[in-house]
């Protein structure tokens, strides 16, 4: 096991693209299961909007 996280952390060192998509996905994953499809598109909607809002404020 250790030698599969040394392994996994390594790929993510030298993948930086895909092991962040691939955390993403898993955690919209998550939230979909956890809280249904319509609670997540609010969640992503609110945080679309939050960061457009920050955008226009800098």
């Amino acid at each position: 096991m250790n030698n599969f996280l040394a392994r996994m952390e390594e790929w993510m060192r030298s993948n930086p693209g895909p092991a962040v998509g691939l955390i993403i996905g898993l955690l919209i994953g998550l939230l979909v299961i956890v809280f249904g499809p319509v609670k997540t598109g609010i969640f992503f909607l609110c945080g679309i909007i939050g960061a457009l809002i920050g955008r226009r404020l800098q």
